[in-house]
């Protein structure tokens, strides 16, 4: 899975060595970080203050922190250290990549929950004592499917399921699909139907719309009322390799 080393590229590239930011980069700072920038001559920020672990524990998005002291003309490096972090997160990794920068990387025990863990990560900048707070966040081993539907004229629903994640890019299947077992009805019938939706690698959501008119309940009965799911509706596979797979239906 690619490891997001978000604008890293990009710090190299403007050369930064005044420690200044442009106008755009400290409108997506936070007030503590754009306090932390304004105080004495150190300087102590991040690019992102988001991380993400996958349920196994491996870090997928790795955020970059810049760290350093401007003392007699020149620029010195201050190294972040970690102070404070989730208990569920197992280690984590400071590393120098470049005068100045820092990428944190995070690493987790194993989610086997069927909810995501949320936590919060505080480094504080050696010799100042200055801090920064980084959101983490571990996906859990199961991707829920939602399975919703919605009226998009008379007779006519559309119906979407959708994945918490991307569906795995190796499953060997191609996609995650889910038979759709429901029924329409109006006061007088109801009308059973099925049909089978199927999200493909590297997505998130497929959806269709099907349309009633000419169909026995509406030409014998009248126009439909509602639309309602008949569970149990299951996916298939059920593990695509990395995630199970749950359905569950929306409100």
């Amino acid at each position: 899975m690619k490891i997001c080393y978000s604008l890293l590229a990009l710090f190299f590239l403007c050369s930064c060595e005044s420690g200044f930011l442009s106008m755009e980069e400290e409108s997506s700072l936070s007030s503590v970080e754009l306090q932390n920038l304004s105080l004495d001559n150190s300087y102590f920020y991040t690019n992102s203050n988001n991380m993400v672990v996958d349920y196994q524990g491996t870090a997928t998005e790795i955020p970059t922190i810049t760290s350093y002291l401007e003392e007699n003309g020149a620029n010195r490096d201050l190294l972040p250290i970690v102070t404070s972090k989730p208990a569920w997160v197992s280690n984590i990794e400071v590393r120098n990549v470049y005068y100045k920068y820092y990428i944190v990387i995070a690493t987790a025990e194993i989610n086997t929950s069927l909810s995501e863990r949320m936590g919060t990560v505080v480094l504080t900048q050696s010799e100042t004592n200055k801090t920064l707070s980084l959101q983490v966040k571990q996906e859990s081993g199961t991707n829920i499917i939602t399975l919703s539907v919605s009226t998009v004229a008379t007779n006519r629903y559309e119906f979407t399921i959708s994945t918490r994640y991307p569906v795995y890019g190796g499953n060997v299947v191609g996609s995650v699909g889910v038979n759709v077992l429901h029924e329409v009805y109006n006061d007088y019938a109801t009308y059973q139907s099925t049909m089978g939706m199927r999200i493909s690698n590297g997505s998130t959501s497929d959806s269709f719309v099907k349309d009633y008119n000419g169909s026995p309940i509406v030409a014998y009965h009248g126009d439909l009322k509602g639309c309602r799911f008949l569970p149990p509706i299951t996916p298939y596979p059920l593990n695509d390799g990395f995630y199970d797979y749950v359905v569950v239906i929306a409100n």
